[in-house]
This record gives C-alpha cells, structure tokens and sequence, in this order.
C-alpha cells in the first residue's frame, strides 16, 4: 500500500465516516421526529377509539354449575374428573350443540353456538364453569342457561340408555342361569354355586335401577355478568394502534425527509454521508463559515505541501485570511456552482471539504460534487450549518426556516466576527510654551495596561516579546499629557503638556523601566532599552 492510500485510511478514520448502518444516528433521526410522529399516532389512536366504541359489542355471561351424585367417589388422580370430564366433552358434541342451537331460535347454527360457548372444569372436582358470549347481556346469560340444561338432558338421556342396556344385558344372563339351575340337581354342589351367581345378578341388577337419576347437573347461581363489553376493547386498541402508527410515522418522517425535497436538511446529509462514505460534520451554529476545528485540520494538511479542495455553497462565506500564508498556496476555494475541475488538478487533491447551509435549495449540486469526488477517490467531508443550538426544536426543524432568515443571521454573525478598524490617532496639539510654575502639584499615576491589539488577522508581536519602555510610555495616556509613571511609592511632578516634545527623556526611561522590568521573561537586570520596540 502506498504512502498515499495509508494517509487517506488514516485521515478517514480521523474524519469519522460514518459506517454503512448508524443504529444510534438512525435512533437520533427517530428522536427528531418524535414530535410530529406523536401527533398523527395521537391522531389514529383517538379514530380507532372511537369506530371501535360505537360499534356492535360483545358481552360475557359465566354461570358455576355443580354435579350431583349419589355415586361413590375417590381420591385417586386417576378419579378426580370422572364427574367433570363428561360434561366437558359433552360441550362440542353435534347433539348438544344442536339442541343449544334450536332452544336460542333463528340466528343460532352449529358453528355460532360453538364460537359462543366454553365449558371447563372448575376449582372443585366437583363444580364446572360455564362462559357465554351474545351480542347482549340478556341474550348471553339466556345462553348460560340454556347450556347448563341441555347437558343435563343430554347426560341424563344417555346414562339411562346406558342403564337399560345394562339391566337387559343382566336379565338375559339371569334367564340362562335360571335354565341351566333347572337341569341340575338341588342336592349336587354346583346347583348350590349357580345359584349364588343368579342371586349376585339380581343385586347388580337392583343396584342399576336404583343408581338411575343420581346424577344431575345444577345451576349453583344466577349468571355472573358485568353489563360491559369484553370486545371490542377501545382502550386497548387504540393504545395497540397508537404504537403501531407512532412507529410507522416516525420511520416515514425519517425516510421522507431524507429522500424528498430541495433544501439542506441534517437527515438528508447523514443519507448523503452514508451513501458515498464521506465524512460528516453537522455544526449547530448561525455563522455561516469554517468550523474552528475544520480550519484548523485544513491548514495542518496543507503544511504537509497537500492540495485541498474546499466547495462552498450558497452562502457559505470563507476567508482566505484564515489560512497561514504557505498553506494558501495549496488551497483552492470555489463555489459548488463552479467548474471546480478545471481549476485544481484532481489527480493531486488530499482532501476536499464541501462547506453547505441548512434550508438551502442545492441538494442536487452537494449529491453531484460528492458523487464526482467518491468516483476520484478523494477523501471528502461534508459540512452542514445548521441553524439552532444542538439538541433544540429550532436544530431538529432547521430544514423549515426559510433561506433569508439562515443568510441575514449568518450575515450579521460575519458582520460582528469581522476585523476591527484602525482606531484613528488623536492629533497631537501644537505645544504652547507656558511659564513654569514654582512648584507644581504632585500625584501619583499607575502606569496603564498595554492596550490590546484589535482584533482580526492582522499580525501582532508574540506574546513573549515585550514591549519597549517608549511604547508603553506612550500608549499609556494622551499625547498632551505624555511623562514617565511614577515608580511604586513614589511621586513625580506633572510636566508641562508636551514638555519633551512627546518622547521620554532618559530619567523617565530608567524611571519607568524599574516599574516594568518584571515583566520581562528574561528577569531583572536586563536594561529597559534592550527590550527593543
């Protein structure tokens, strides 16, 4: 790999490109549209609510009823729902459904009475737990009754066929036995044991007729019912419909406002960035210009004798005064609108900055020139002004304000940032000669700070150079009033205005000298004219 392939590996992952799928900037771009997509969610939650109450409902009746038996019944697992069990399957059988289905009347066939009624056993093995559902409460509690006796009837009408088969079987056997006894002997031993196996028969036979009816099935209550719908639920609904539509609308807001429309926008950037595998850099800020840290990284590749490429959009302003001057040679500055091409030989760009506004109409010319400096492979990162602090509505919505407004405040921010004016000297007056007094009054003076250099990108003396003992002495007050300070705890006589023609003399020199002189890096002892001017 070359030298030059390292440095663009290096500077992309110093610029951060974003990879192929941001999870957390796809969660950013879904906390910006949180807003509108809680509205319209809000919006079909409140519509689902309301078709959903108006509607036809369904209502609930749920009755116990416990088994009645004159039977034995035991512990065992294997007995516990012998009583239970067959009114149970009882509840899905052709026969009971049909007669459920002719007592309710028109309206009721096989397949509406099975989706309307469950039969299941209750706490007890002894109890069993009816629900009902109807379009009303008086129709669903009919209902539960209605279930109830036709088990009954249904259980009843089969356990007495099965008694009867069982009693018919019990009198035949009875009869062959009876037959057989009288061909035998009554003094022979098995006259004596065929007896006793008829007289058996006949106890078993007694017992069936009487266990006929022991068993029964019995409302224990009146209907259990609320008078409310168990569905629709509205509520539930509209919370299920909120989410769903909350979180269809928030990705459709993310989607749209990256695809569609003319204007600048954060989302469409981030698409943009992902899309080319460029370098993103979203500065929340109303000064259309550089970034600081852009500016900086700008100057530094090109002091390593690196061409940059830096497009401005509409807007955009860039001061050449922002770069050192052997790094200005190496940077091209062009509009987006501009035949960059030609202007710089692209065979030998390090880097290209593309510096945009929000809420400007030029997406089709950001896509173009990204898109031709991904094909050179030159390493290119984004910039997008964004108007608003980071994090705000005014941030999230940035792509709404109108282009003048994002120009006027850029305007006024240059307008501020820009290099202040030369203050204009104070003539010097003409020095008149006035007698000197006898004895002038004494005061003491501070010597002033030295004044600041105005702002901008004018050069200035570095700060470890000091300033001379002349120049301090002379911005320190008018020239009218030009003389020495006086040294800490000491005082000197006010000359006379212009005594000196406006310079030091050599006692004011020394004088103020002492007073400065700790200032100087170099330490104490140096001589004040040293310092140079």
């Amino acid at each position: 790999m070359s030298e030059g392939s390292i440095r663009d590996a290096q500077l992309r992952r110093e610029l951060g490109v974003p990879p192929s799928f941001d999870l957390l900037g796809h969660l950013r771009d879904l906390a910006r549209v949180a807003l509108p997509a809680f509205l319209i969610a809000a919006v079909g939650a409140a519509l689902v609510f309301v078709v959903r109450d108006s509607g036809p409902g369904v209502y609930e009746s749920r009755v116990v009823a416990e088994i009645r038996s004159t039977s034995p019944m035991y512990g065992g697992d294997a007995n516990l729902g012998q009583l239970t069990a067959p009114y149970v399957a009882l509840s899905s059988d052709s026969e009971v459904v049909a007669l459920i289905g002719e007592a309710m009347g028109e309206g009721w066939d096989a397949a509406t009475v099975e989706g309307h009624i469950e039969v299941s056993p209750g706490p007890s093995p002894t109890l069993l737990i009816v629900n009902a559902t109807a379009d009303s409460q008086a129709e669903a509690d009919e209902l539960t009754g209605i279930v109830v006796t036709s088990l009954d009837r249904v259980q009843s009408g089969r356990n007495r066929a099965a008694v009867d088969a069982s009693v018919a079987g019990l009198d035949t056997t009875i009869a062959d036995r009876r037959a057989e006894l009288a061909s035998l002997d009554p003094e022979s031993p098995a006259y004596a044991a065929l007896q006793g196996e008829i007289d058996a028969r006949i106890d078993e036979q007694r017992q069936l007729r009487a266990s006929f009816g022991s068993t029964q099935l019995q409302l224990l209550a009146s209907p259990n019912s609320s008078g409310e719908k168990v569905s629709p639920k509205p509520a539930a609904e509209a919370m299920v419909a909120f989410l769903a539509l909350f979180l269809a609308a928030a990705e459709a807001l993310v989607a749209l406002s990256g695809r569609r429309g003319t204007t600048n926008s954060p989302e469409w950037a981030r698409r943009l960035s992902r899309r080319y595998r460029t370098a993103l850099q979203i500065e929340h800020t109303d000064a259309l210009g550089l970034p600081l840290d852009t500016t900086v990284m700008v100057n530094q590749r090109a002091s390593l004798s690196e061409s940059i490429l830096i497009l401005a959009g509409a807007g955009v302003q860039s001061d050449p005064r922002s770069f050192t001057g052997a790094a200005a040679d190496r940077i091209t500055r062009a509009a987006l609108t501009d035949r960059w091409w030609q202007s710089v030989p692209t065979d030998e760009l390090a880097l290209a900055v593309v510096v945009v506004a929000a809420a400007e109409s030029e997406r089709a010319a950001v896509e173009d020139a990204v898109r031709a400096l991904a094909e050179i492979e030159v390493p290119t990162r984004l910039v997008l002004l964004a108007a608003g602090p980071r994090g705000s509505l005014f941030g999230a919505l940035g792509s709404l304000r109108a282009p003048g407004s994002l120009r006027s405040s850029g305007a006024r921010r240059a307008t501020d940032t820009s290099v202040a004016p030369t203050p204009v000297p104070t003539p010097t007056p003409t020095p008149v000669p006035t007698p000197t007094p006898a004895e002038p009054a004494a005061r003491n003076v501070p010597a002033s700070p030295v004044a600041p250099a105005a702002p901008g990108w004018a050069e200035s003396r570095p700060p470890s150079t000091p300033a001379s003992v002349e120049q301090v002495w002379r911005t320190s007050r008018p020239p009218e009033t030009w003389r020495a300070p006086a040294p800490y705890g000491q005082q000197i006589p006010m000359p006379y205005p212009g005594q000196g023609n406006g310079h030091p003399t050599q006692q004011d020199r020394a004088e103020l000298g002492a007073q400065i002189v700790h200032d100087d890096p170099r330490g104490p002892g140096t001589p004040p004219d040293s310092w140079g001017r």
